[in-house]
């Protein structure tokens, strides 16, 4: 979260709903000015992201504000102070959502509605651009939180979110796993009747959807990346 956990919360009926891209914002340009206004373009400082990210202001409420933006893992929405240090109006050049997101430091995910390639519970799969070749790919990001919890009671929504980050790595792990194994080349079974010598000679790339590269920690294990802590699965385009 940018701060705390359960400001989302702010947000009424009756509010702006606009839905944009986020992505990386290496540099912005901050322009000080009094008071946010709904529509406001602003940056943002995500800690667990670690960046800015482009938002656009969709409720002020006395000193308090409340941005919308868009992550890789699915749309947000946060609360701050409006002299927080961590909210900074953008500058006229920034009036639009970023539409990138750099991955693990070597791939673009292209974040616009229509690079959605497929969303399920736990995880969204858009298109992406291996940025030292050109190459286009597909990149899957789990989601970092559910969609479907809405509970006020502090306790159980640690608790919910202590089990969806645990079912979330074991799925993660899983699917990392397969992919792998979907690289060997193919082995005679036991049972003969599951095999033919036409096998022997198919090549496991031409069967298989083939795994590019995914998130992993310092010694290489499957983890989260570590410049914003999400897990990520890139794989060429079926």
């Amino acid at each position: 979260p940018l701060i705390g956990h359960a400001e989302a919360s702010a947000a009424a009926s009756g509010d702006l709903r606009s839905p944009f891209s986020a992505g990386l914002s290496p540099e912005p340009v901050f322009i000080e000015l009094d008071g946010y206004n709904v529509g406001d373009w602003v940056n943002v400082w995500s800690v667990s992201r670690n960046r800015w990210i482009r938002a656009q202001v969709i409720k002020v409420e006395e000193d308090v504000v409340t941005v919308s933006y868009k992550s890789p893992d699915g749309p947000k929405e946060k609360c701050l102070p409006s002299d927080h240090e961590f909210l900074k109006r953008a500058a006229p050049n920034e009036s639009g959502p970023d539409d990138t997101w750099l991955v693990m430091g070597r791939y673009t995910m292209h974040m616009d509605d229509e690079d959605i390639m497929g969303e399920g519970s736990s995880s969204i799969c858009r298109r992406g651009t291996d940025n030292a070749t050109g190459r286009p790919l597909a990149i899957k990001v789990y989601k970092a939180t559910p969609d479907f919890v809405d509970c006020q009671n502090d306790v159980l929504q640690e608790d919910a979110q202590e089990d969806w980050e645990a079912v979330t790595m074991q799925k993660y792990m899983r699917q990392i796993s397969v992919l792998l194994d979907l690289m060997q080349p193919l082995k005679k079974p036991a049972e003969k009747t599951l095999w033919c010598e036409q096998l022997q000679a198919i090549p496991v790339e031409s069967l298989f959807m083939q795994l590019v590269d995914y998130s992993k920690d310092a010694d290489g294990h499957p983890s989260v990346d570590a410049d914003d802590g999400l897990l990520y699965v890139v794989t060429e385009l079926a």
